[in-house]
């Protein structure tokens, strides 16, 4: 018999222990999909791995309500049984029979009979179950726990928001969450794209999103026509965008990272130098600013709170930050993230800020950014450093948008 281990949803359940153990989920998901072939294995794999991680604490539920002793199941057979459930669930277009059938047999090939029918027949009650809201509320759940288990949050993370941002914001926040942001992308340069325009769902000056189901049709185009681009979120170019004033002038991009606003900024014909102390993510600048076309002033490693200069006229800080505003996009982050991250992240910003605050020249700028929603983060960091530094002031901020399914925060800080 051929070994299950070629299947993709071994590969799935591999890559998805791989980021259990630490490693980012998109990290391990393309480490497996470069030895995948077939576009529909690659499209399988990465559903199974998001969707994994987008209902993680909420498959476990379901399928554990018929199985007595989960703790004691093996590590592998835990995250079958929540992939399975996802694609019974959540995936109407596979079989359930397919679905079934093949976790059975892996399990049988790999750790007997008996849990092989145990296998078998938790999946044939939960092929059959109609997933209603009453379903979360089994054992008198509490409300934390209902709106963990039916927005397949951690309790932490569930509590947290509803305390900051109220019930209405946090509700819609954590619904649209759940759903696949669409893929968006930074051009090189300006292409007529004319021909796409059913395909687009918006565009910025420097890039557009594309209308799902449609994303194959809009890369094979802009292969065709030789239009270099850059995989980036809408939502990401729309906030940098609407801090940028007209005027050219030089920013220091000092939380530089794989370069993502250092190349909307030299779409934007700013004078650009990128740092980040992280030397394996300048590597990546480097190399994608090349392919690219960007011609950037400079490129060093440097901390942020030392940043090798007298002064400029514009600092980018797309600070280090909790990440949960993109959690729809990388939906890992929330199992990893804890609530102390959030309080000890806001120092290293305060921090940054502090060090960044005499590195900008009178009449000059320092931009904001983070992609979290937490005030911690965002508002009160700001409040807090304007207090601080009397010197500046508030010439712009955008709050999160809770509706959207990637938020982010942005100030852009006058310098007097």
């Amino acid at each position: 018999m051929l070994s299950l281990k070629k299947e993709v949803r071994f590969k799935a359940i591999q890559v998805i222990k791989s980021t259990l153990k630490g490693e980012d989920l998109q990290a391990a998901l393309d480490n497996t999909l470069s030895q995948l072939l077939d576009t529909r294995d690659k499209a399988l794999l990465t559903e199974l791995s998001y969707g994994y991680f987008r209902y993680k604490n909420q498959l476990e539920f379901i399928w554990q309500r018929f199985i007595k002793k989960s703790a004691h199941l093996p590590l592998e057979i835990n995250i079958l049984l929540s992939t399975a459930v996802y694609q019974l669930l959540y995936l109407s277009k596979i079989p359930a029979y397919a679905v079934i059938s093949w976790s059975v047999e892996f399990s049988k090939q790999n750790y007997g009979e008996k849990l092989a029918g145990l296998v078998n027949a938790v999946l044939r009650k939960i092929s059959q179950l109609s997933l209603e809201e009453d379903f979360f509320k089994q054992d008198k759940a509490d409300t934390l726990t209902f709106l963990s288990r039916k927005y397949a949050a951690p309790t932490w993370l569930v509590r947290y928001l509803l305390k900051d941002l109220g019930e209405e914001k946090a509700l819609k926040f954590l619904a649209s969450s759940l759903s696949r942001p669409l893929s968006s992308v930074l051009l090189a340069k300006n292409c007529d794209l004319s021909a796409l325009r059913e395909a687009i769902e918006e565009n910025t000056e420097v890039g557009f999103s594309i209308k799902k189901g449609r994303e194959e049709e809009v890369f094979r185009f802009l292969e065709a026509k030789k239009c270099l681009f850059y995989n980036q979120s809408i939502e990401s170019q729309k906030i940098l965008l609407s801090l940028l004033e007209e005027k050219d002038h030089l920013v220091w991009d000092a939380c530089a990272g794989s370069g993502g606003k250092s190349f909307i900024l030299s779409r934007v014909n700013k004078k650009v130098i990128a740092s980040d102390i992280n030397w394996k993510r300048l590597c990546f600048l480097k190399k994608e600013s090349k392919r690219l076309g960007f011609t950037l002033m400079g490129v060093l490693r440097a901390s942020a709170y030392a940043l090798p200069c007298a002064q400029v006229e514009g600092i980018l800080l797309d600070v280090p930050c909790s990440g949960l505003g993109v959690i729809a996009r990388r939906p890992d982050i929330k199992w990893k993230r804890k609530e102390e991250d959030i309080l000890n992240l806001a120092k290293i910003q305060k921090k940054i800020l502090s060090k960044v605050a005499s590195r900008v020249k009178k009449g000059g700028k320092i931009y904001y950014l983070t992609c979290t929603l937490t005030r911690k983060e965002n508002e009160l960091q700001i409040a807090e450093f304007l207090t601080a530094y009397p010197q500046f002031s508030l010439e712009k901020q955008i709050l999160p948008d809770c509706s959207r399914q990637e938020v982010f925060f942005g100030a852009c800080l006058h310098r007097k």
